[in-house]
């Protein structure tokens, strides 16, 4: 399980999102099918990384919570 920075997250309307690929170097950050785990404002998370995106904004997945 990879544990993610909440820098690379985003939280609309209850559902996560991270980046899928570091916008500087343009190294992927996760994959689809992923398990991480990761800090939310003091409160620990896992969960899997979904191949779905945000609309047009491709650059992010959902983040499907346990």
């Amino acid at each position: 399980m990879k544990t993610i920075d909440d820098s690379y997250l985003v939280r609309v309307k209850g559902v996560f999102w991270v980046d899928r690929e570091h916008l500087d170097t343009g190294r992927a950050i996760v994959a689809p099918g992923e398990k991480i785990s990761f800090k939310w404002r003091g409160k620990s998370y896992t969960g899997t990384v979904s191949d779905v995106t945000r609309g047009r904004d491709d650059d992010v997945y959902k983040v499907i919570t346990t």
